[in-house]
């Protein structure tokens, strides 16, 4: 298992069977707005990753 945080623009977290990919980063600034894509994909897969939009500051209850 690795997490990569060496680039501001994506975080990385791998194991032996996923590869989630936060697009974007974390910035700091416009907290009003936490917007981010997840990308999931499968390790060795022929099939294409899975991306999905979050709005982590409109939750709905």
């Amino acid at each position: 298992m690795k997490l990569q945080t060496d680039s501001t623009d994506q975080l990385v977290y791998e194991n032996d069977l996923l590869q989630l990919t936060v697009l974007g980063g974390i910035k700091l600034e416009g907290l009003d707005r936490m917007r981010s894509t997840l990308k999931v994909q499968l390790q060795e897969s022929s099939r294409p990753p899975v991306r999905h939009n979050l709005d982590l500051y409109n939750v709905h209850n």
